[in-house]
């Protein structure tokens, strides 16, 4: 694949994101098919087919940055591209990602599943790899991709998957803002080193799940995902609590560990293991934190619960591949 990962960009062709950090390729009019479904596969870490590259003599451009487990792709052309990422795609899918699809400019139409979104300027849309796709750009366009390990979004907004495949627009206040944040993170998203850009994901994640939470009172939701939410909610404002336990929980809202454990059991992950990877993940991103460069992992794992050490290094390098001490000094690389 480094072939198609080679190239350069001139900052006028980066539109307003630099080449600094971003790897560039241009797609001119004898550039080959396979070029193409090997440079946007690389880029977007799926599997995708151009089934109608771009209209004679035109030119596209994609450009990636990844921030640890995430990454950010800029595509954008001239118009008349179509690219798959069919079923067998979407089974060899070997890392599931959600994904924030946010048009900037020009239209389209993307069809995920059995839903079919008419994309225009202005709107955003959320995705599932797992899920096969058809994106249709027909005319110039410029389009970003927040992608996002499905973890990773689920530990911030448990109901996400519920929004694939519907179109936002700005026709409710607090989704004016976000597409307003989606926009101004392409601007300077380039301008900030990795622990600061991820840093600005985390806020976009936290956005995401603030935006979409306040439509809930449009939508039927069910009663039990309503409890779910109010016992997120519970035990993310008792994180820092190492006496928290399933007892003390379940009395507290209410119910009998029983059911508990039942309304947990929907999510495909236990009570302690949610406690722990929401744990884990603050840990993460206080690591991540210039404000907390200071404070000792031994401080940043006691202030979230963690008070074995050596349970909470061998916790950490599961979850995230590294030791909290290596990944704190790769974060300031």
């Amino acid at each position: 694949m480094a072939s198609a990962l080679q190239g350069s960009c001139t900052l006028e062709e980066n539109g307003p994101i630099g080449s600094r950090m971003w790897t560039s390729q241009r797609f001119g009019p004898d550039s080959s098919r396979g070029n193409w479904d090997e440079t946007i596969s690389a880029h977007t870490m799926h599997e995708w087919r151009v089934d109608r590259p771009m209209l004679p003599g035109s030119a596209g451009i994609s450009r990636f940055r990844s921030v640890f487990d995430a990454r950010v792709v800029a595509f954008s052309g001239e118009g008349g591209v179509r690219c798959l990422h069919d079923r067998s795609a979407a089974r060899r899918t070997a890392r599931r990602d959600l994904s924030i699809i946010y048009t900037a400019i020009g239209s389209g139409e993307l069809e995920i599943g059995d839903r079919s979104v008419e994309l225009s300027p202005g709107m955003f849309t959320i995705t599932d790899s797992a899920q096969p796709m058809v994106l249709d750009l027909p005319s110039h366009f410029r389009q970003l991709y927040f992608i996002f390990p499905r973890d990773r979004v689920l530990s911030v907004f448990p109901f996400a998957e519920e929004f694939v495949g519907v179109p936002f627009d700005r026709s409710h206040g607090l989704l004016s803002f976000f597409i307003d944040h989606l926009s101004s993170v392409e601007l300077h998203l380039d301008t900030f080193d990795d622990a600061a850009a991820n840093t600005i994901l985390n806020v976009t994640l936290d956005l995401l799940a603030m935006t979409l939470s306040s439509l809930d009172a449009d939508r039927m939701i069910t009663p039990r995902e309503r409890q779910l939410t109010r016992l997120k909610s519970y035990i993310e404002a008792k994180l820092q609590d190492s006496d928290l336990d399933i007892a003390t929980i379940a009395a507290e809202n209410g119910i009998n560990i029983r059911y508990l454990h039942k309304i947990f059991a929907g999510t495909g992950v236990s009570v302690s293991n949610w406690i722990r990877k929401r744990r884990l993940e603050m840990c993460r991103r206080d690591l991540d934190a210039p404000a907390l460069a200071r404070r000792s992992v031994t401080e940043i794992a006691l202030r979230w619960g963690f008070n074995d050490m050596s349970h909470f290094s061998k916790a950490f390098r599961r979850e995230f591949s590294l030791g909290p001490r290596e990944y704190r000094y790769r974060s300031r690389q």
